[in-house]
């Protein structure tokens, strides 16, 4: 089974993992031997102490003492083991894994700085070297770099082999001034070691969880007793001993991302045929004489319910679950939910709110067709990229000024419920095949069409595998329908549009880890869920919750109020494609030409980083059609 990753509990990130615990867990009552090893490192030799991992982990130890553990090798200070070196972490492990074997629970703690190299994640022991630039600008030396780190896989391993039920916590992610600096120094705005990744390895009986989510800094607490992850955990415990494991993790991450702004993740494997606990479950009351049908417990009916919807475009849904629980546990979810539903109804059916064209023909209420356009204000950019980029490619070269005219762009892509009713009007046929995306690699699937991308979509996700010529048919019967003209935007409008008035190189900043907020990109979701991905693709270090395509508006628009603008679905433009910029990318060309090679831009569900960019671009042959192509409608 694939690991249940629990994100930030709000909106699509936190679902997948409480999905899981839908099913009823039957107590687990057998009271073995608990095991747990607490490590704090905050005293590094190199590069700079931490005030808070003793304080934490002694703090942290004291309460799995009161629940029944046994300490691991209390040789340092109390029942913690702090500041340990390389090989002090390497022995303190084998300890632990010599120990675990038979026992109901194994649980390792881990307060200190941690971070990934290539998507593998790292404890830090307190006699690192200092890290230098040179080591990080070879493979030799990340090599060395590695060796001197203890590999958090490498710690896991096993242990639910050994025992029961594993559980590791990670209070790590903390920042390391001088990586930062010198990652910087090679790698740019951007450090590649931030946070932790998730681990490659699937456990049997597994529970992990991280202060942080996947490349997100955890913070130590400056100024407080804990950590803010910590003194979660510790509020939790002293609250709530008697809940399982898994309610347990979840409530300290709501409670974070509601208090803090750090969003823990929690990672579990195989815990669904019993219920652990920390402390003691809770007692039960001897059974009735006469024995009666158990009934369902109301947390597992509520999950159910919530499961039965959470996926839901439908408002009623969500709102029939607030009647049923209205203090629930997803009530702030289900109301984010309608909000979020309702606005985009609101903005699909809002009419075009600019002036008429002269001469109207009758049916031109845009509202009957869903279609909300935004006035583009005329003005001049840079359009393009030169060397300071370090992502550009030669085809957006030269960088050069654009004066644009006024002119309307759609706030949203053209959704497949829009194209199914010019489909439905005109009887409009595509080709025989699209090109999809299959187990790894994308090849000409006969068959495919619109309405069968090679994934799951609803009317109001952008509407894919669409041709130029698809676009510009729907176009046509659209003008016919309304009395106005619409059309494809040009290349420069388009970038123009997309950047809304900013100089850097993705509308929300330069951030590409930023995206998941913006955009509906190749991210820790598209990872984990789309099959045959390959661990070697370069993702946004984020998670936007949608494998494939995502219901249009459903990310954060630019200042211009446009939505998925960069992600979603490449779009056409009217404009030739060149391999230079040289003055076509500010025309149209006659939609009779379907000789050259159009401009598509935006970037799609599907892409790296480098391809998220206002400025990058790509050609595509008119009759192509793909998985990941739409279109937007523009107009003078």
């Amino acid at each position: 089974m694939r690991n249940a990753i629990l994100n930030r509990p709000t909106h699509r990130q936190a679902l997948l993992l409480m999905a899981l615990l839908a099913a009823a867990l039957p107590a687990h009552t057998d009271e073995g031997r608990k095991l747990a090893l607490v490590i704090a490192n905050s005293r590094y030799q190199a590069i700079g102490s931490l005030k808070n991992p003793l304080a934490d982990a002694q703090a942290v130890a004291v309460r799995l003492k009161q629940a029944g553990f046994e300490l691991l090798r209390p040789v340092h200070r109390d029942d913690v083991q702090a500041d340990l070196s390389l090989a002090e972490m390497l022995q303190a492990d084998e300890d632990l894994h010599n120990k675990a074997m038979g026992a109901q629970m194994v649980l390792l703690y881990y307060a200190g700085h941690g971070m990934q190299i290539d998507n593998e994640s790292y404890l830090v022991p307190v006699d690192l070297p200092g890290i230098q630039q040179q080591r990080l600008q070879s493979a030799a030396g990340m090599d060395l770099l590695k060796r001197n780190l203890v590999g958090l896989d490498k710690l896991i391993t096993g242990l639910d082999q050994q025992a029961q039920v594993a559980i590791a916590v990670f209070d790590a992610c903390r920042e390391i001034p001088e990586l930062e600096k010198t990652s910087r120094a090679v790698f740019g705005n951007v450090s590649p070691f931030r946070g932790l990744a998730r681990p490659k390895s699937e456990g049997r009986h597994r529970l992990l969880a991280y202060s942080a989510s996947v490349g997100e800094l955890a913070k130590d607490g400056q100024g407080e007793e804990h950590s803010p992850y910590t003194q979660a955990w510790l509020n939790e415990f002293d609250r709530h001993t008697d809940k399982d494991i898994n309610a347990f993790f979840i409530d300290v991450s709501a409670q974070m991302t509601n208090d803090k702004g750090q969003h823990p993740e929690v990672v579990i494997s195989g815990i669904h045929s019993a219920t652990y606990y920390l402390a003691q479950a809770p007692e039960t009351t001897p059974p009735p004489v006469v024995p009666k049908p158990a009934q369902p417990d109301p947390l597992t009916v509520e999950l159910s319910v919530w499961d039965s919807v959470k996926n839901s475009d439908n408002p009623a849904d969500f709102e029939e679950y607030l009647r049923q629980y209205p203090q629930g546990r997803f009530a702030v979810l289900a109301k984010n939910k309608i909000k979020h539903l309702q606005q985009i109804a609101a903005d699909l059916d809002r009419p075009h709110t600019n002036p008429p064209p002269t001469s109207p023909k009758p049916n031109s209420d845009l509202a009957d067709f869903g279609i909300d356009m935004v006035r583009i204000p005329a003005g001049e950019f840079w359009m393009g990229s030169d060397d300071s980029d370090k992502d550009a490619e030669a085809d957006e070269k030269p960088k050069h000024k654009v004066k644009v005219r006024a002119f309307n762009l759609a706030k949203y892509e053209v959704t497949r419920g829009q194209y199914a009713a010019f489909v439905k009007d005109t009887g409009h046929t595509s080709g025989p095949s699209c090109w999809t995306y299959n187990n790894g690699s994308w090849g000409e699937q006969s068959g495919a069409d619109w309405r069968k991308p090679g994934f799951d979509q609803n009317d109001k996700h952008p509407t894919v595998c669409i041709s130029l010529t698809d676009a510009l048919a729907y176009i046509e019967w659209l003008n016919g329908k309304t009395g106005q003209v619409f059309r494809l935007p040009t290349e420069a409008e388009w970038e123009y549009a997309a950047r809304a008035g900013t100089t850097t190189t993705r509308y929300w900043g330069d951030n590409p880890d930023d995206a998941c907020q913006y955009a509906n990109v190749a991210d820790q979701t598209t990872k984990r869920d789309v099959p045959g991905w390959s661990s070697s693709w370069t993702i946004h270090n984020c998670t936007d919750g949608y494998a494939y395509t995502a219901p249009v508006g459903s990310f954060k628009p630019n200042d211009f109020q446009l939505y998925d603008m960069l992600g979603n679905a490449w779009e056409w433009t009217c404009s030739a494609y060149q391999d230079k910029y040289s003055g076509g990318e500010k025309k149209c060309l006659s939609n009779n030409d379907a000789t050259d090679r159009r401009a598509v831009r935006g970037g799609s569900w599907f892409r790296e980083p480098q391809a998220l960019r206002s400025a990058a671009r790509y050609g595509f042959d008119p009759t192509t059609r793909g998985g990941s192509s739409g279109f937007r409608l523009a107009q003078d």
